[in-house]
């Protein structure tokens, strides 16, 4: 459920410091790198697996889903230093943010 995937990825981003853009690339980079599902259309793990990858080393990037009504779409992405880390910017600025999971949240 959202209400609990929320909850448990505040638990796990508690203690951390914000994640560098180049951090994030990094594990980004990592995630896609180790599979060809998370290259794909399956933005929440691929981006649930990012948080978690920076969380081992120490930081976490702003975790956000969102919701895009024209048309109707659903994302999932990370941000670091206020830019979305593999997402194309022009794009994203059209979706409505409805989660974020940040250190400072």
């Amino acid at each position: 459920a959202p209400y609990r995937l929320h909850a448990v990825l505040r638990f796990l981003s508690r203690g951390a410091r914000a994640a560098t853009a180049q951090e994030a690339e990094r594990a980004r980079n990592a995630i896609v790198g180790l599979s060809l599902r998370h290259g794909g259309p399956r933005c929440l793990e691929r981006s649930i697996a990012i948080a978690l990858m920076c969380r081992v080393t120490g930081s976490w990037p702003d975790w956000c889903t969102g919701v895009s009504t024209h048309p109707f779409e659903a994302h999932a992405w990370v941000e670091a230093e206020g830019e979305p880390i593999g997402e194309n910017p022009d794009e994203i600025i059209h979706f409505f943010i409805t989660m974020k999971v940040s250190v400072r949240s």
